[in-house]
């Protein structure tokens, strides 16, 4: 009966594939996981889309902020997903982004105005918090520059329209706020 213990105990054990996987993956670099992630992301259903997307979110905006900017445009690429869920991830990260790297007001902004066009209310109520967030971001942006550049020219301006800027105001971000308070007036009290 001792013979029998022993053997139990001494026998080996070798890794499963699913170990030997994740090993591989955690010596991968972390540019490489994103990709493999947003990949993986877009073949996927929706529950294992946003798990793929919450990791990207994990690993660029918290890991490495440095590939926000590699990332951002695959990412914004999901905010025409026809899972609501998807596009109010996209609205959450572009916000995220916003607050680490300021200088990515002038390509979040347009896309959020976009966006505003939504059909899905649990959609359009998280770009108006975000719209909120970004215009105070956007305001000290443009408060700490010592220069105005045609990139913050270019997130002032919406849908092409040259408008002048004064007194630090935006045209996209006026658009933004009379877009939230003519929802505020609206019938539909979501």
């Amino acid at each position: 009966m001792d013979g029998a213990r022993s053997s139990e105990v001494t026998r080996f054990v070798p890794l499963g594939a699913q170990q030997e996987d994740e090993n591989a993956q955690e010596s991968e670099p972390v540019s490489a996981k994103v990709i493999r992630l947003l990949n993986e992301a877009q073949l996927v259903g929706k529950d294992k889309k946003l798990d793929c997307l919450h990791k990207v979110k994990e690993l660029v905006v918290r890991s490495k902020p440095d590939l926000l900017d590699s990332f951002l445009d695959e990412v914004i690429a999901f905010q025409q997903d026809p899972v609501a869920d998807v596009r109010k991830f996209v609205v959450g990260f572009m916000e995220e982004a916003c607050k680490i790297d300021s200088g990515l007001l002038s390509r979040v902004i347009p896309m959020l105005g976009y966006m505003m066009r939504d059909e899905n209310i649990g959609v359009l109520k998280r770009v108006v918090v975000c719209f909120i967030q970004l215009y105070r971001l956007a305001l000290l942006y443009i408060a700490k520059s010592k220069s105005f550049s045609a990139d913050m020219q270019d997130m002032w301006e919406v849908r092409g329209l040259h408008v002048c800027v004064s007194f630090m105001c935006s045209q996209a971000l006026k658009e933004g706020k009379q877009q939230v308070l003519d929802m505020c007036d609206s019938a539909n009290d979501g």
